[in-house]
Formats: C-alpha cells, sequence, structure tokens
C-alpha cells in the first residue's frame, strides 16, 4: 500500500497539538518527565498521554500505519472508529434526527451546526469586535477583514469592501 493519504479533516484535529513550538531534546540532554496525568510519551516528539492506546494511535501519525481499511473505496483511517464515521458515505447513515424539526444529518458537525439555527446559538466570538458566529470557519473567514491578509481577496470599489468574488455578491470579482 501506499504512505499515508492526505485527509483535510485529520490533518485539521492534528495541528493543534503543534501550536505550542515542540523539539526531542538533543543527545545526552534530559527530557523533561510526563506530567503525571499523561505518563505515556512520544518518543518522536515528545508529546504526552493520559492512555496507552493514545500513544499507540499517535504514533501511527508518525510511522503512517492506517490498518482499519474501507472495503468500499480503500480508504484507510489509524482508527476504527474513523473508519465507522467514514462508512456513512457508502451507507448513507444519518444517525443525528434534530428533535424539532426531523431533519437528520450523518456528521455530528452538521447536525451541531444545525442546532444552532433553531437556538440562536453563535459560540464562536471575534475577539477584535463584537460579532459572533455559529461555526469556527465562518469566524476564521471573519477575521481576515481585521488582519487583511486573506489569500485570494481582493478590495472591490463596486461593493466598498473586500470580497471573495460571487460569494460576497460582486458581479465584478467573480
Amino acid at each position: 500500500p501506499a504512505g499515508p493519504r492526505p485527509n483535510g479533516a485529520g490533518l485539521a484535529r492534528h495541528l493543534p497539538g503543534h501550536e505550542r513550538p515542540r523539539a526531542p531534546p538533543a543527545p545526552g540532554e534530559a527530557e523533561a518527565p510526563a506530567p503525571p496525568e499523561r505518563p505515556y510519551r512520544c518518543g518522536e516528539c515528545g508529546k504526552a498521554f493520559k492512555g496507552s492506546s493514545g500513544l499507540r494511535y499517535h504514533l501511527r501519525d508518525h510511522t503512517g500505519e492506517r490498518p482499519y481499511t474501507c472495503a468500499t473505496c480503500g480508504k484507510s483511517f489509524k482508527r476504527s472508529s474513523l473508519l465507522q464515521t467514514h462508512l456513512r458515505v457508502h451507507t448513507g447513515l444519518r444517525a443525528f434526527r434534530c428533535a424539532q424539526c426531523g431533519l437528520t444529518f450523518k456528521w455530528a458537525s452538521h447536525y451541531q451546526y444545525h442546532l444552532r439555527q433553531h437556538s440562536g446559538e453563535r459560540p464562536y466570538r471575534c475577539p477584535a469586535c463584537p460579532k459572533a458566529f455559529k461555526n469556527s470557519s465562518s469566524l476564521r473567514r471573519h477575521r481576515h477583514t481585521h488582519t487583511g491578509d486573506a489569500p485570494g481577496t481582493a478590495s472591490c470599489s463596486y461593493l466598498g469592501r473586500a470580497g471573495r468574488g460571487r460569494q460576497r455578491g460582486c458581479r465584478w470579482l467573480g
């Protein structure tokens, strides 16, 4: 089998572990002991885990091992639970049902977002202004209005603001 396949969702879950700079100790340097609540430490990168299974799954990030393979499409996963979630793509199983309106969803994240349509909850708050959003991706997109560093954005003289083409309703950028 080929090496590990890129997986956007998996990568998004993996990257927060790298927000703090970590480097393995130099040869001869003493490694700091793992905190008592996380006694299982990765020898490759130093990340610590509460249980041995967490470390075992993490090591698969380094080795690329993905022992659970979908019989339908061949995509492989490092955890059996991730394979089970993936199978909904093929089975159409919609495991999440809204008690208020009856809509069903394959993915927990879509269900959670939908529930916010009913409740009006906006838990993702912008640290730079009073705006709040129903999901993290909307907040991330909004934050570029403060920094101006969004790739692919352009200022529209017609609308007088930054925009992403037709997504923002500007015929000149789309």
